[in-house]
């Protein structure tokens, strides 16, 4: 749950917002969806009674809440919220959580997320959505809210959005079980194989932290052995974006995987703006600092134009360079124009609540009005063996994909059909299978 949040590109995809559970996954995100059109600038709060029997201490439960406009998936990203307990407490006994927002003046429905993550048993009871009007606090009926209706646990999940993959886990079971609170939703999650002890981003025993000659500290996290491998994230992410490519792909690399600067553990709040030549500078100290002579990169979407940058900028330094999801310019004819639009309504509304602690995001929106601004001629002098990739239905149009690998000598393109700007998460197998193809081919 460490990940879940304002995430700038990825909320206008519902499953990173709680990615969707797979397969080899131990994380759960159903979702509760109720009208809120007519609530619009008042008060809301959402809670819940959870407990958690937690196998190891980064275990979580919790709620999140995000709000939807007219549209389909037109999510308010500016209003998610979340609380959680964690597997480090005394989390055996009944703990009521609570969110409290305001509903957007735009917000037709409200999604209310049960959210659980890693090894445990975790119990759900009375959730509760009330709405402050002039007469006090008002209950907004939720069917079911204390799961007493019933024991069949298809029948009590039936108003949920997002169970299907329950029914697909083998992992994760969802029961009605009857507690010390009557009868309660109660998830429970179990995979040996998934290593928590690596939560990735946040595991200290491989962490490091470079300094740059601006004083800024950028975090990285080194994994296997071999050749260099670069991971570099997208806009408002982090290194455990990379969760499911970092076990693969550390069987034949070592692993760099860098937090940028402003975003995960690489805290940057006093830098004006952001902008793909301060991230390839930065790329360009970290590959000194640890004395890299070669090195491949795989950049996902704001990673792939960082690394595209420094394959220009010094061809002689990268051998082999993947770039997924990548653009040259943040034009409409590169970008899909409903990334756009929202930015600017993001960014207004960001900008009018005044808070300091939304500096940073804004600064990262700004860079999808305003960044990149690569000349299609500057990729000949990429020498790198390119892959160049993307999803069927990505941000980036498939024509300005096209382009790209049209215009980087000997590259090769790969339109993956059926899927997003975000295959690394939605389909890690598929991506994780292409990458490797493609590093590890001989010339």
């Amino acid at each position: 749950m460490k990940n879940v949040g304002i995430i700038l590109l990825l909320a206008f995809n519902m499953s990173f917002l709680w990615s969707q559970s797979r397969k080899n996954s131990n994380e759960v995100a159903v979702i509760r969806e109720l009208k809120v059109s007519e609530w619009g600038g008042k008060s809301y709060r959402f809670s819940a009674d959870i407990k958690g029997e937690n196998f190891d201490d980064l275990s979580e439960a919790g709620l999140n809440t995000v709000q939807l406009g007219k549209g389909k998936f037109n999510l308010l990203n500016h209003t998610a919220a979340q609380s959680r307990i964690s597997g480090s407490g005394d989390n055996k006994n009944w703990k009521t959580v609570t969110i409290e927002g305001k509903i957007d003046p735009e917000s037709q429905l409200i999604w209310l997320y049960l959210l659980t993550f890693g090894n445990g048993k975790f119990y759900f009871d009375n959730l509760k959505l009330n709405i402050q009007t002039q007469d006090g606090w008002k209950d907004i009926p939720i069917e079911n809210a204390d799961f007493e209706q019933t024991d069949d646990v298809k029948k009590a999940l039936k108003p949920y959005k997002n169970t299907a993959p329950l029914t697909k886990n083998e992992n994760i079971k969802a029961v009605i079980t009857t507690s010390d609170h009557n009868k309660a939703l109660m998830f429970e999650s179990k995979n040996n194989t998934f290593h928590y002890e690596t939560y990735y981003g946040y595991n200290p025993a491989k962490g490091h932290y470079i300094t740059l000659t601006d004083g800024k500290k950028i975090y990285y996290e080194t994994y296997g052995e071999g050749e260099s491998l670069l991971l570099l994230h997208g806009n408002g992410e982090s290194i455990n974006s990379f969760k499911n490519q970092i076990p693969e792909l550390s069987k034949y690399y070592r692993i760099i995987a860098v937090d940028t600067r402003g975003q995960g553990k690489s805290v940057d709040q006093d830098s004006e703006f952001f902008n793909y030549q301060m991230f390839e500078k930065d790329l360009e100290e970290i590959i000194s600092q640890l004395q890299l002579q070669k090195v491949n990169i795989i950049g996902w979407s704001d990673g792939a134009i960082t690394g595209m940058l420094y394959a220009i900028q010094h061809p002689e330094k990268v051998q082999k360079l993947v770039l997924m999801g990548a653009n040259l310019n943040p034009s409409e004819e590169a970008v899909s124009s409903k990334i756009l639009n929202q930015a600017e309504r993001d960014i207004e509304k960001l900008k009018k609540q005044n808070d300091p602690q939304n500096k940073t995001v804004i600064k990262l929106l700004e860079m999808i009005l305003k960044e990149p601004n690569i000349p299609v001629s500057e990729l000949s002098k990429i020498k790198a063996e390119t892959l160049v990739m993307a999803g069927e239905k990505d941000l980036i149009l498939e024509k300005h994909t096209e382009l790209i690998a049209q215009h980087i000598p000997d590259s090769e393109l790969k339109i993956i059909k059926g899927e997003t700007h975000f295959l690394p998460i939605e389909n890690p197998a598929l991506f994780n299978k292409t990458v490797l193809e493609f590093l590890r081919k001989e010339r």
